[in-house]
């Protein structure tokens, strides 16, 4: 891989001035830069692939703990509120540090549940199929669908981020499934952590190369100032944060206009076209304009201030990208003209993979009539299903507002997109109540050495028994209470009386507790378990009501859309028609839209023309019910 300066872009064209590019390879080779400015496009990939990788892991830690802390309080959560307050403090206090990370961790789950059902509840497109199969004999059969409706359908109709997007309209004297008639209109939008962490992956490559260029003397390639040095040694920084590499980016400006503000135009313009030629360089300029362009549908105030924020820490490098702009242009607007020819390179690749390696089921395929000329798939999609996809963190709201959280007490200022933060307090909690509810407990010791065995212990342990289970926390300590307040021995007896004038000891309460709870079953069974029962089948047969409803509506609702599809196709074909014999284009069309035979005195008659008014019923009450 060469690396030349001068050329007129990436199209491989000789370089402007060989003399210019032999220095420039000779001052790479002289200070070892190649391996740090030749990053291929294939490297950043390797690299965003291991680092998604790496992430994966603190999210699937995260996501089990979720599941961890709503398992352990759907054990709980019919009988923390109604235990009495004086039966072990620390258990309950430890229960009520779970409740409230549980109902947010739950009622966050909630919503988004109903949020990507609303995001599924889709129509199927209208689709017109060519036959892409190639000429000659033995060729494989090959067709594609070509969307003709994207109202309301999948999110981008299934595909996955990255899969690229043509849109569909035959041109004149040429074949339907000529590949002439598709245009490349970009791809299937990614998470924008995604774009986050690969923009972080490619500004350290970028920035260097940009102090490289500081550094270049065609007089004196042996020289690198030791300021340089400096500032390609912070490019390793960049990847902290927004804080850390303003200052950096702040001077190599300062340093970029102070070289090329007195030097010939045609020399800036050099340098200023091998800069932007590069393809890392494109690449970082689209995924800013990416992200700050989407930084504007985002409704999360904290996100957008954080977008404004990189938005003003980048400033100063794409200043530096964009100094050969004109003065009319904004920075946003020359950053722009950095896109085109990443986009069409992008599109050229695209274009190959899909036509000519016959890949068609990775491309989204529309017809550009199913789109208004004003509106772009991505804004269909951005109204109906969510900017980005469901998976990726983001819920579509259908209104034009956000809906507030159902319960504000609990989650006033939680973001369905942000995650529940999960103390190890919490998870120690957890991991106390699951050893308390999994771990039977002991046997109760009496200070008797022949202890009289009471009738509530007798009567648990012929239960136990009969119906094996195991005994809670509070049971066993219910139990060693009754047994201690039931031992019939002298001794116990009398420090029993000596304990209860104390004022300490067993409470007076203990032996109505222990005879009421003989008589009950082993395991107390959660209060409101029949009303729970019933509303659950209340609430199932309410739902299959509306489901039914719902789609017998999207049924209905399909149809008129098949069907007025099917109108605006036909006027369509229409309009395009010429003839019969000389008529121009589009005669037939005007000739099937004219009314004639609708008004005047041979017209249809029409239901509101005749006179409003409502006879009386031959008999006005049945008075024999028939």
């Amino acid at each position: 891989m060469t690396s030349s300066l001068g050329l007129p872009g990436p199209s491989g064209n000789d370089p402007s001035d060989a003399a210019l590019n032999r220095r420039w390879n000779e001052f790479l080779d002289m200070h070892n830069l190649r391996p740090i400015l030749q990053t291929s496009p294939a490297q950043i990939d390797q690299q965003h692939a291991d680092a998604l990788a790496a992430l994966r892991v603190p999210y699937e830690q995260r996501a089990a703990n979720e599941a961890y802390v709503l398992s352990i309080w759907d054990q709980i959560d019919l009988i923390v509120d109604y235990l009495p307050p004086d039966v072990n403090p620390e258990w309950r206090a430890q229960e009520q540090l779970l409740k409230k990370t549980a109902l947010r961790l739950a009622a966050r789950r909630s919503r988004l549940k109903a949020d990507m059902e609303l995001c599924e509840a889709h129509w199927e497109p209208n689709v017109l199929p060519l036959d892409m199969t190639p000429k000659g004999k033995g060729a494989s059969e090959k067709k594609i669908e070509v969307a003709t409706s994207l109202i309301n359908t999948s999110y981008y109709l299934g595909h996955e981020p990255g899969d690229p997007i043509f849109s569909y309209c035959p041109l004149p004297l040429t074949a339907p499934n000529d590949e002439r008639n598709f245009t490349y209109r970009g791809c299937v939008p990614r998470d924008p952590r995604e774009d986050l962490l690969r923009l972080q992956l490619l500004l350290p490559k970028v920035v260097a190369h940009v102090v490289a260029l500081l550094a270049f003397s065609p007089e004196m390639i042996s020289d690198f100032p030791e300021k340089c040095w400096g500032l390609m040694d912070r490019t390793d920084d960049l990847a902290s944060g927004d804080d850390k590499y303003g200052g950096l980016l702040s001077e190599i400006r300062t340093l970029w206009v102070h070289k090329f503000s007195g030097k010939d135009p045609a020399v800036s313009a050099a340098y200023m076209e091998f800069l932007q030629g590069h393809a890392l360089v494109g690449e970082a300029a689209w995924l800013v304009c990416g992200l700050c362009r989407g930084g504007l549908d985002i409704k999360c105030p904290k996100k957008r201030r954080r977008l404004r924020g990189l938005w003003y820490g980048l400033l100063p490098l794409m200043t530096v990208l964009t100094f050969d702009k004109d003065e009319e242009m904004t920075t946003f607007d020359g950053l722009e003209t950095i896109v085109e020819p990443y986009v069409r390179d992008q599109g050229r690749k695209a274009h190959d993979m899909v036509f000519r390696d016959g890949e068609y089921d990775r491309a989204l395929l529309y017809h550009e009539d199913a789109i208004h000329k004003n509106h772009s798939i991505h804004s269909i999609y951005a109204n109906y299903n969510g900017r980005y996809h469901p998976t990726a963190g983001a819920v579509f709201y259908p209104g034009s507002y956000r809906l507030p959280p159902s319960d504000p007490a609990l989650d006033p200022d939680d973001s369905d997109s942000e995650p529940v933060p999960i103390s190890d307090e919490v998870l120690a909690a957890c991991d106390s109540i699951d050893w308390r509810f999994g771990t039977p407990a002991e046997p109760a010791q009496t200070e008797s050495p022949e202890p009289v065995v009471p009738a509530v212990e007798a009567t648990a342990a012929k239960r136990k028994r009969k119906e094996p289970g195991r005994l809670t926390p509070l049971d066993a300590e219910l139990a060693a209470t009754a047994s201690r307040a039931l031992s019939t021995s002298a001794p116990l007896a009398a420090r029993k009386a000596t304990s209860s004038s104390s004022g300490g000891g067993t409470p007076e309460y203990a032996g109505r507790v222990a005879n009421l709870r003989q008589h009950l079953f082993a395991q107390a069974p959660p209060p409101l378990r029949m009303a729970r029962n019933r509303h659950l089948r209340h609430w199932t047969i309410h739902r299959a009501w509306l489901l039914l409803q719902r789609q017998q509506r999207e049924a209905r609702e399909k149809e008129l859309s098949r069907m007025q599809q099917s109108m605006y196709l036909a006027n369509e074909e229409l309009r395009r028609s010429a003839g019969p014999g000389t008529r121009d284009e589009g005669w037939l069309y005007r000739v099937s839209q004219e009314k004639k035979g609708v008004y005047g005195p041979g017209a249809v008659p029409i239901e509101y023309a005749r006179q409003q008014t409502e006879t009386p019923a031959r008999q006005a009450w049945n008075h024999e019910w028939k």
